[in-house]
């Protein structure tokens, strides 16, 4: 089976003569995992499609970073790819006053306050500015009105048609999957929101996940759902995976109560509980340490004041823990054994010194 991989730029370029063969040392694609004396003919070039420099339209960048992700598992240079599908996508073009992003009538995406995340679909209603900082004035989809909202909050709708914001989703969401990949999940958090909340815009008729919309589910066509389902999916596992499992939660209900794929939802539910069973096991192990530390540290704590009120008083040093306090008329010894476990049968055998 074909490799792809990037040949190592060695002292001699990297390959070598090897029982009559080529072979090269290489540098495997995502991974990093090095190879030595791969045989010639298991390699093959990247395919220059793949390549970012060959990529010209945000389609073209999308199906590059599919393959690098997919196929080669290479998830850093898939983002990148996408990244560059979005940035195509999302371009500002000249003379079209609504494809700014401040710009009045413009359709964007608003970050909600607080911790959810999620993004709110709305229009540019006004710019506003104060002491050098602008800020815009929202109307939301749903009527609701919002001002002063930071331009870091915002970010762009693609162009009002199927295809642009179809492509947008789909960047979106891609984009979460590979950033989940490389453990990074404040990213993939973020994307899967967007992801979200352009499924939820494109598939207008059923906002809010059908059901607040009037909707049955009966109504909602089959794709529309999968991608829905998707986007919750993913997001509910990038919101576990940082740890916000209350809200990962109420991902699984949704995607279950509402019938918008129950197979997802329950798979999404047993990873919450797993993840609940292991953080309660984990409390318990560190609450046990903890209250070790405590007692450790009240009886060092008392052991220092009884040494500082002795000192005070003229007296001698605490016995160490495990020593019995020898009482006065006990003899050099004690009664029945001498400190330590000696007995007094023994001092004949002691040498005088």
């Amino acid at each position: 089976m074909a490799v792809i991989a990037v040949v190592s730029n060695d002292d001699d370029g990297g390959s070598k003569v090897s029982g009559g063969g080529c072979t090269y040392d290489i540098i495997l694609s995502g991974s990093g995992a090095e190879e030595s004396e791969v045989p010639e003919e298991l390699l093959e070039p990247v395919p220059s499609e793949l390549k970012l420099r060959n990529c010209t339209t945000a389609q073209q960048c999308k199906d590059a970073g599919n393959a690098l992700f997919t196929r080669i598992h290479d998830n850093a240079s898939a983002i990148k790819c996408y990244l560059r599908a979005l940035e195509l996508l999302l371009v500002v073009t000249p003379n079209d006053d609504k494809s700014s992003l401040t710009a009045v009538g413009a359709a964007v995406l608003v970050q909600m306050k607080g911790q959810s995340g999620e993004y709110q679909s709305g229009m540019v209603a006004g710019l506003e500015e104060e002491n050098g900082c602008r800020s815009v004035e929202v109307v939301y989809d749903n009527d609701e009105e919002e001002s002063g909202i930071n331009l870091d909050r915002l970010v762009k709708l693609a162009e009002d048609d199927e295809v642009s914001r179809e492509l947008q989703r789909s960047c979106c969401l891609n984009l979460s999957r590979a950033y989940f990949k490389e453990g990074k999940h404040g990213w993939a958090i973020r994307y899967a929101s967007l992801a979200l909340a352009v499924t939820r815009v494109v598939d207008g008729k059923y906002h809010n996940e059908v059901k607040s919309a009037g909707y049955s589910t009966d109504e909602l066509p089959e794709r529309w759902r999968g991608k829905i389902a998707d986007a919750l999916y993913v997001r509910g596992k990038a919101l576990l995976a940082a740890g916000r499992h209350v809200t990962a939660k109420v991902h699984a209900d949704l995607l279950c109560s509402q019938e918008i794929d129950k197979e997802k939802g329950r798979t999404l539910e047993k990873e919450v509980h797993s993840f609940r069973v292991r953080r309660m096991k984990s409390n318990r192990v560190l609450a046990k340490r903890m209250g070790e530390w405590v007692e450790e540290a009240v009886e060092t704590n008392r052991r220092m004041s009884s040494q500082q009120q002795l000192e005070q008083m003229g007296g001698g040093d605490l016995p160490m823990p495990g020593e019995r306090e020898v009482d006065e008329n006990d003899g050099a010894y004690g009664e029945e054994e001498g400190v330590g476990g000696v007995s007094k049968e023994g001092d004949d055998n002691c040498a005088v010194m």
